[in-house]
């Protein structure tokens, strides 16, 4: 079975700035089959962010899957939320992270700049 790995646009951003060789770091640090996937409105967030049309780049190029918002007037963040327990959310967003941990989701962030952990 493949696991969903969600992408926050913080982890997205930060994946650039370190320049990360996310694929090596996710299949040294993934005991399964996994897929990167995000939702639309990740879109909505890089609007006039430094790295727009890098991020939007690397999302193509990293084949990431976009799904629609489940709903108008969400946040990403509270699609994150509504996640089955058994997602896995890639962000560094401290408070998001303190969310998916209340709601037993786990989170997959970056360490030193340089390699993934999961929570």
């Amino acid at each position: 079975m493949t696991q969903d790995i969600y992408l926050d646009t913080s982890f997205v951003l930060d994946c650039i700035k370190f320049k990360l060789p996310l694929e090596e770091e996710l299949d040294r640090i993934c005991d399964f089959k996994y897929r990167l996937v995000t939702f639309d409105l990740i879109q909505k967030e890089l609007n006039n962010k430094p790295n727009e049309v890098v991020a939007r780049i690397w999302l193509t190029k990293k084949k990431v899957i976009i799904k629609h918002t489940p709903k108008d007037n969400i946040t990403l963040d509270e699609c994150f939320l509504k996640l089955p327990i058994n997602s896995i959310v890639a962000t560094h967003d401290q408070t998001l992270k303190k969310s998916l941990k209340s709601k037993q989701l786990k989170s997959l962030t970056i360490r030193q700049k340089k390699y993934l952990i999961i929570t």
